[in-house]
């Protein structure tokens, strides 16, 4: 591992192209840290920049490429402050604004036109937002009515530039290409552990949530098995787009996945409630002596890492993605509902846990819709029958937890 201090020029000097890996969380900077590092800028001692903290670096197989292992967030952030700079400030002298440019581009000149690459690959759920912005001709016009944080940072930046005076524009872009270092590079060596560094510094930007680290610890898990491999590695990202990508973030789905659940003191939302319930049927996880949800993550690491063979990944994440299927039309189904009938014994199971804030069957439940047994009807009726017995008589509900578990 090494470790330099470094300023933007390094991006242009040499020639440095960074990819953000396509199982990396997707872009989630918002207004009030857009805020912060533009106040930071603007307030910073001695006309430098101010220290925005590391970006950890892999470095690829091609010459000056590099992955973003950590940082993605800043190195995204900056490119895109950046770009709306070039766009909104008219008035950057022509002497230097080669020197903008050439940060947040990779030219190429073929006879008297350039082909302009953006330096950053961002993960695929950001690519078309990321594009758009990195036009390089852009009509900002053109952006009305699309929405997207990176396409809202663009606009952030875009609209703080065009009220500033040129006084204030000028000094702010003498910061942004000065010769003061502001970050640190940390590049990795092939015998780094790059995941397990990245989970260890991901408390630098926003926290992971314990999604995110499943799905960078599965696909690492299935890079790190193929040794790297150029074909295999097609093949992982094919399995990630149509196993994760579109069961969880699909423009019809992502709201759900996202949208805010309460499980008892915590505070989650649908999807990291399904991995949680995924993970009691697969026995990866107890919610008795795991740790709660705080522990889901390294539950999934300790399983994904007692499988070592691509398949048994492959299979592992194709059984996760059709119980996520079955989650999702159980869950979607028993919300649209808007008359419950005694006849109705799934939904009416749901609506009677969900007012009672009993969510530790669900799992028992889940695996009897997707598996649909003999008389899996029937075995969630005794299910309903037993939760309003013990309702009606004010029975305790501490042991539900290993009830559940002897029922899977």
């Amino acid at each position: 591992m090494e470790g330099k201090a470094r300023t933007l020029n390094w991006f242009k000097d040499d020639q440095i192209l960074f990819e953000i890996p396509f199982f990396q969380r997707p872009y989630v900077w918002s207004k009030p840290e857009w805020e912060e590092l533009i106040h930071s800028i603007e307030t910073s001692n001695d006309n430098s920049m101010p220290f925005i903290g590391s970006f950890i670096l892999q470095k690829s197989d091609k010459s000056n490429n590099y992955l973003v292992i950590d940082g993605q967030q800043r190195i995204t952030t900056i490119s895109v402050l950046v770009k709306a700079y070039v766009d909104a400030y008219q008035e950057i002298p022509e002497d230097v604004k080669p020197i903008f440019i050439n940060i947040i581009y990779d030219i190429k000149r073929v006879g008297f036109k350039g082909h302009y690459t953006p330096r950053i690959t961002p993960s695929i759920m950001d690519k078309n937002d990321f594009d758009i912005i990195m036009e390089k001709e852009l009509d900002y016009s053109s952006l009305e009515g699309k929405s997207g944080l990176i396409i809202e940072a663009y606009k952030y930046f875009y609209n703080y530039f065009k009220n500033n005076d040129s006084e204030k524009n000028e000094y702010i872009g003498s910061k942004i290409i000065t010769n003061n270092k502001f970050y640190i590079a940390i590049i990795l060596d092939e015998e780094d552990d790059e995941q397990k560094i990245f989970d260890s510094v991901n408390s630098l930007g926003k926290d992971l949530t314990n999604s995110d680290i499943i799905k960078n610890y599965l696909f690492q898990r299935m890079k790190i098995i193929t040794g790297n491999n150029n074909v295999y590695n097609q093949q992982i990202l094919d399995i990630h787009n149509k196993y994760w990508m579109e069961v969880f973030y699909s423009s019809e789905r992502r709201s759900f996945w996202e949208k805010t659940k309460v499980l008892g003191r915590f505070v989650t939302n649908n999807l990291e409630s399904f991995l949680k319930d995924f993970a009691t049927i697969k026995k990866i996880y107890s919610p008795s002596n795991t740790g709660g949800l705080d522990g889901l993550s390294k539950a999934y690491k300790l399983y994904i890492n007692d499988l070592s063979k691509f398949d048994e990944l492959v299979s592992f994440t194709k059984e996760l993605s059709s119980y996520a299927e079955s989650y999702f039309e159980m869950t979607t189904t028993y919300e649209s509902c808007t008359g419950f009938r005694i006849s109705d014994v799934i939904n009416t199971t749901l609506l009677i846990l969900d007012k009672s804030e009993t969510s530790t069957f669900n799992p028992y439940i889940l695996k009897l819709v997707r598996n649909k047994p003999e008389g899996y009807i029937d075995e969630i009726k005794e299910l309903q029958k037993f939760i309003v017995q013990r309702i009606i008589y004010k029975a305790k509900t501490k042991n539900y937890n290993k009830v559940c578990e002897n029922l899977l």
